[in-house]
């Protein structure tokens, strides 16, 4: 079936061969291709009551140097010719022969071929020629020359696999088809359509066509391992997962058996890899578990494993049951360790457009033997990696692989530890993308205060943290105000000056936002003290990539320090701590760009009271280049606003203008309410300056709207530039008061 082609040829050499052309074909193809079962047709079709059909075949565990393949043959020819049957044809004695025995012998054998064909055509059959030893193969190579005004024809079969493993036999071989009148005829896998007609003759019922595809990839076509597959089952044949069959097991056992360590090595890490293999990535992990580069070529001898005719540096299996079956065999442990080691390299190797699943489907295979922690490490290495360059897209794109490969797996408790500490991870950088007030955020802080409790029924320091700059970001003033107590209340009982310092924090910006300078300096400066304590012993803040809180609370501290000696009058206080907070972020080794368009943007606001518009110019251009180059969009946003009000200044109204409403469209949409007021007049001062009163004064008044509404009284300071328009837009006396006396 499926050798339409072949047995065409067949017939065209058998014809020539009848009129006096002999030939000597060689068939070659791996084991169970359909060798034999071709030259069975041939010898009882083409070959019947037309040519005397003659076979024999080699055998590996004959001693050297044999010729009992050809003296099988002859004997069927010619029972008297004496060959095979006298002391000289004896193993043993001819080990003893001189080089002039052998070419007597052999000249013998060949005379005795052509005696036999004179009286009828005939078809010598010489099966398994890759097992031959040399004599064997001298004789053919004898027989050649002398046949080509004969009617012999001479079919062998090989494997070509076996022939790459014997170079006096590959030799031999060459030599033979250097001849004329010689050939090879290759026999492949049997294609889709003629695979499934070979399950239905064989099954006797229609299989699905799904069914008969997936039967087909695994086999390769090869018909040895199909009628296996289809045969080897009671009826209860999963088809979707075919599995490997007794007996193929058995032939893959005894192909394997003669590779060496290595080789095999290389055979499995290829059935981990999957079907198809780039050879350069192989060739790296095979140097990461010290396999020499040439134990890939002798895996490929073996023809189990080929290289890919379409695709250059590409090796494939011939067929998926021998990846199955490398698989089954392997120890599950080892088998999690490579898919560890697979994943590890990929991740090295990682480049733009290169397969995520790929990665992400090593990692899960590695974690549900060595746990979710091992797993999921080389994700985490890639997320490491994307963040240091500051891709926090892709970085998220990992940490979400990552998450999934925890979720896919085994569960005997609600959620891991590993995906808790993936989500506040998550959550960290979308809070530094798109502000501690975006929805994202909003959900993650509250299934990672859900799952805490699954784990600790306390809440830890960093948590409460990020609950409190939630709050603070969405304009929730008193909830934030109420998790400072609880974060005061935590320094008492254990959780020690980290606590300490991010309750006056929250205090500090709290009283800050509400117009109570005064307090919030005393705040502020409490914690600037621990935290350069805390830092004095540590040297570095937390790892940036630990999950709760990415900023670096020196330059937290700072930025409202400098803004409330601002607002309070204390010029000499508010250089002190610029100064400070430009020095800490200047460095080119801080790796923080978050912090330092923090910087810039104090920077910028602390100009804009000093209406020094250059320096507004200067300090938000360079925080927003910054926060473009290192995909911060929060930053981009907030540093838009300055930006804007400077341009305006500077006489690009239209540009100017445009960029603060944009900018200010945008926090909204991200529920970004901090600063939402002060933004707010200083587009108002905006707009007042290009001359469009009414405009300004309908911003102005929705200001001061939010400003009663959410207590920001910081903005009706009268440093800011705005402050000549808040007396004609309805702010209240208790309000003025509440400033002025820095009170509730």
């Amino acid at each position: 079936m499926g050798r339409r082609a072949e047995l065409r040829r067949l017939r065209l050499l058998l014809t020539k061969t009848r009129a006096g052309h002999g030939h000597v074909l060689l068939v070659c193809g791996e084991q169970g291709i359909g060798k034999t079962r071709l030259l069975e047709h041939t010898e009882h079709t083409l070959a019947a009551g037309a040519f005397r059909v003659v076979r024999s075949h080699c055998v590996a565990t004959l001693p050297a140097p044999g010729y009992w393949p050809w003296e099988h043959l002859v004997r069927q020819l010619d029972p008297d010719s004496g060959l095979g049957d006298d002391g000289d044809a004896d193993p043993v004695a001819q080990a003893e022969w001189l080089p002039e025995h052998h070419l007597t012998h052999q000249m013998r054998i060949c005379r005795t071929v052509l005696a036999a064909a004179r009286r009828t055509p005939l078809l010598l059959i010489l099966e398994d020629l890759h097992l031959a030893h040399a004599p064997v193969l001298d004789v053919l190579q004898l027989l050649v020359k002398q046949i080509g005004q004969a009617p012999v024809m001479v079919v062998a079969t090989l494997r070509e696999h076996d022939l790459a493993r014997d170079p006096a036999v590959r030799r031999a071989v060459g030599r033979i088809l250097q001849a004329g009148n010689t050939g090879t005829l290759r026999l492949d896998g049997l294609t889709e359509e003629q695979s499934r007609e070979l399950i239905v003759s064989v099954a006797g019922a229609p299989f699905a066509p799904h069914d008969a595809q997936r039967l087909q990839r695994a086999s390769g076509g090869n018909p040895f391992l199909l009628l296996s597959m289809v045969t080897g089952e009671d009826g209860t044949q999963e088809w979707a997962r075919p599995c490997v069959p007794f007996e193929v097991r058995e032939v893959l056992h005894e192909r394997l058996s003669e590779c060496s360590p290595s080789t095999q090595d290389v055979l499995t890490l290829c059935a981990v890899l999957g079907m198809s293999v780039r050879r350069p990535l192989l060739t790296d992990i095979m140097s990461t578990l010290d396999i020499p580069h040439t134990a890939l070529d002798d895996a490929l001898g073996t023809g189990l494993l080929r290289h890919d005719r379409n695709t250059d540096g590409m090796v494939h299996f011939a067929h998926g049951l021998t990846r199955d079956f490398l698989l089954d065999d392997t120890p599950p442990v080892t088998r999690a360790r490579w898919h560890h080691r697979v994943a590890a390299t990929l991740a090295l190797r990682f480049q733009q457009g290169d397969d995520h699943a790929e990665i992400r489907r090593h990692c899960l295979a590695a974690a549900r033997l060595l746990g979710a922690r091992a797993g999921v490490r080389p994700l985490l290495a890639l997320a490491d990696r994307e963040q240091s360059r500051f891709s926090h897209a892709e970085a998220l794109r990992w940490l979400e692989s990552a998450v999934a490969v925890v979720a896919a797996l085994p569960r005997d408790q609600p959620v891991s530890a590993v995906e808790l500490q993936l989500r506040k991870r998550m959550m960290a950088l979308h809070a530094l993308m798109d502000g501690y007030g975006s929805a994202r955020v909003e959900t993650f802080l509250s299934q990672v205060t859900q799952w805490e409790h699954v784990f600790d029924n306390t809440q830890p320091t960093g948590l409460l943290h990020v609950q409190a700059l939630s709050a603070l970001t969405t304009g929730r003033h008193e909830q934030a105000a109420e998790l400072a107590g609880l974060l005061h209340e935590l320094a008492d009982h254990g959780g020690g000056p980290e606590a300490r310092s991010a309750a006056c924090y929250v205090d500090g910006v709290t009283l800050y936002v509400g117009g109570r300078v005064d307090e919030a300096l005393a705040a502020l400066a409490q914690g600037t003290e621990i935290t350069d304590a805390l830092l004095a012993g540590h040297r570095r803040t937390a790892a940036p990539h630990g999950g709760g809180h990415l900023q670096d609370r020196r330059i937290d501290f700072r930025a409202y320090l400098a803004l409330g000696h601002c607002l309070s009058g204390d010029r000499i206080q508010t250089q002190r701590y610029r100064t400070e907070l430009l020095h800490l972020t200047q460095s080119e080794r801080y790796d923080r760009p978050w912090d330092r368009a923090f910087a810039r943007y104090v920077d910028a606001l602390i100009a804009v009271t000093e209406c020094d518009v250059q320096g507004v110019w200067l300090a938000a251009r360079a925080g927003l280049d910054l926060a473009a180059r290192c995909q911060l969009p929060f930053w981009q946003r907030m540093l838009a606003v300055p930006l804007g009000w400077a341009e305006v200044h500077q006489g690009a109204h239209d540009k100017g203008l445009a960029r603060m409403r944009e900018a200010l469209h945008e926090a909204a949409r991200h529920r970004t309410l901090l600063r939402r007021t002060l933004h707010l007049g200083l587009l108002a001062d905006a707009l007042q300056y290009t001359g469009a009163r009414e405009q300004a004064r309908r911003t102005m008044s929705s200001a001061v709207r939010e400003i009663e509404r959410r207590g920001e009284y910081f903005c009706l300071r009268p440093q800011w530039p705005w402050a000549r328009l808040l007396h004609s837009h309805g702010t209240s006396a208790a309000a003025e008061h509440r400033v002025v006396h820095g009170r509730h």
